[in-house]
């Protein structure tokens, strides 16, 4: 778990509590950006994120943002027969690299690397994955077609996570911000 004061995961938990009220249905869009330090609070801290405390660490250099993660295989959709009799009582301990950013207008998630118990997956098993949005899956659910209509610009930069929100409509019409339109 990161380290930190109650103070320092109050202030993360409420930056990203700031940024969903305002990505609401009539709530005032404001920006987020958080380090991957604070990420990792919220990863850990956030009710929303219960189902992945304790199995991933984040961290993020320039754009690239890397996590460490510990998934459960009995908890992943593993088809019953051999494989899932294999797996079973095991973990998928590994890290991967992961780039973030907008194509077509909707936020992207590529992944850049992947290693499982410190040694790289080689390229030539990865390069389906790697040319592949991540996001695009979820896409296909309308609160997350919805969620994402309302996200201007999102990416990793210079350390920091960045998602921008779209101005409220009604600002964008009448040029004031909705509270005072």
């Amino acid at each position: 778990a990161p380290q930190a004061s109650p103070e320092q995961v109050a202030s993360a938990v409420e930056k990203f509590d700031s940024f969903s009220e305002g990505m609401a249905a009539g709530g005032s869009p404001v920006p987020l950006t958080l380090t991957g330090e604070e990420l990792n609070l919220i990863l850990w801290n956030h009710p929303n994120f219960a189902p992945v405390a304790g199995k991933a660490n984040v961290e993020i250099e320039g754009d690239v943002l890397t996590s460490e993660v510990s998934l459960n295989f009995d908890e992943l959709p593993v088809p019953e027969g051999f494989l899932a009799n294999a797996l079973k009582g095991k973990f998928f301990n590994g890290e991967i690299s992961l780039k973030l950013g907008m194509a077509a207008g909707r936020p992207a998630l590529y992944m850049e690397g992947l290693s499982v118990n410190g040694s790289a997956v080689p390229d030539a098993f990865l390069s389906s994955i790697k040319s592949q949005n991540l996001l695009e899956e979820a896409a296909k659910n309308p609160e997350a077609t919805a969620y994402f209509d309302r996200i201007e610009d999102m990416r990793v930069e210079d350390g920091k996570l960045i998602i921008v929100p779209k101005a409220n409509r009604r600002r964008a019409a009448t040029g004031k911000p909705a509270s005072m339109a």
